[in-house]
C-alpha cells in the first residue's frame, strides 16, 4: 500500500518541473542565434520576469512583472515584454511600462572608438533583434553621455550608432536636442 500511494500522489515539484523545463527550453531557443560561435556570445538574450506565457504555435511569449532583458551591453527593464519569433528565430520584442528603461553600457566599437553610455526611456520600446534597432515611442527620451534627445519617437540604430528623432504623425510635440560641449576637445583647442 505504501508503494501504491507513492505513485498515486506525485510530489508538488513533479507537476511544476515540466512547465519550468519548457520555460528554460524557450529561453534556450531565444539564445540559439548567439550560440553559433564564441565571437557571437554577446548576442545571447537573457530574460527574467515574474511570469511568462509561451505560445509556441503562434511564436509569441509574454513576460510580465519586473521584466529584465540583457543582451551583451544592452539592458531593457519593463513592466511587460512580448517576444515574437518565427522559423528563423527571434524577430522583435515589444516592451511596455511606465516608463520602459533602456541602457547600453559605454563600450568600444569595431573601429576601436569609444562609445558613450546610452540611456533611454519611453512608454513603449520596440527592439528589432535582427536589424539591431531600438525604437522608443511615446514620451521618448534618450541620453548619449550628457547630450539629450526627446520626442514622440526616437530610433537608435545600434550597428551604425545613429539616433533619429521625430514628433510622430499624431503629435504636435517637436523634437528637442540638448548638446553639451565636449570639455576634453575644448581644453585641447586652447
Amino acid at each position: 500500500m505504501y508503494g501504491d500511494s507513492m505513485h498515486a500522489h506525485k510530489p508538488f515539484f513533479a507537476h511544476t518541473i515540466r512547465p519550468f523545463t519548457g520555460f528554460v527550453f524557450a529561453l534556450f531557443l531565444l539564445a540559439i542565434p548567439g550560440l553559433c560561435n564564441a565571437a557571437e556570445t554577446k548576442q545571447i538574450i537573457y530574460l527574467e520576469a515574474d511570469t511568462v506565457d509561451i505560445n509556441e504555435k503562434k511564436g509569441i511569449s509574454v513576460y510580465k512583472g519586473n521584466v529584465k532583458l540583457s543582451r551583451g551591453d544592452i539592458t531593457i527593464v519593463a513592466d511587460m515584454m512580448t517576444a515574437y519569433k518565427n522559423d528563423s528565430g527571434l524577430q522583435k520584442l515589444i516592451a511596455t511600462g511606465n516608463p520602459v528603461e533602456f541602457t547600453k553600457a559605454a563600450s568600444t566599437n569595431n573601429k576601436g572608438e569609444k562609445q558613450k553610455k546610452i540611456k533611454g526611456q519611453a512608454l513603449e520600446i520596440d527592439y528589432n533583434t535582427k536589424n539591431e534597432i531600438i525604437k522608443l515611442k511615446n514620451n521618448a527620451k534618450l541620453w548619449q553621455g550628457k547630450d539629450q534627445f526627446s520626442g514622440n519617437i526616437i530610433v537608435y540604430n545600434i550597428a551604425s550608432e545613429t539616433v533619429t528623432a521625430s514628433k510622430g504623425s499624431s503629435s504636435n510635440e517637436r523634437v528637442k536636442v540638448i548638446i553639451h560641449p565636449d570639455t576634453d576637445a575644448s581644453q585641447n583647442n586652447k
